[in-house]
């Protein structure tokens, strides 16, 4: 079975913080592949950038895929699900509405990680 996280996500990072993306999505050949389902915009300054801005600065990650605006907890249920299908290794659902859905999709695909992210700790 699958590990569903429970995460109060405190990330450190090494290297520049110069760089901005306002892409989606990001890729290179090695590391994992991360999909992050959120429920506001990825650049809101807030809850949503908090997990955007912690996964880009972590280290082996290949690729970042978000979908962000899914407020809707079966439009989110659907994106996790859709996530798992294309193979990403992990497969974060950043919000506590999403803990149903996460629980009911999670063992439908044991190869996948979940992460269930309800809280953001700044580390400024």
């Amino acid at each position: 079975m699958p590990a569903i996280c429970l995460l109060a996500f405190t990330i450190s990072a090494c290297g520049d913080d110069d760089e901005s993306s306002s892409a989606s999505s990001t890729e290179s050949s090695d590391g994992i592949r991360v999909a992050i389902v959120a429920p506001s915009a990825e650049n809101d300054l807030a809850f949503s950038q908090s997990i955007v801005d912690g996964v880009s600065k972590l280290t082996g990650v290949s690729e970042t895929a978000i979908t962000p605006g899914t407020f809707i907890v079966e439009e989110a249920a659907t994106a996790i699900r859709d996530y798992a299908e294309a193979g990403y290794d992990l497969v974060i659902a950043h919000g506590s509405q999403y803990g149903g859905p996460l629980q009911e999709i999670a063992p439908d695909f044991p190869d996948t990680a979940f992460a269930w992210e309800l809280q953001s700790i700044p580390l400024d």
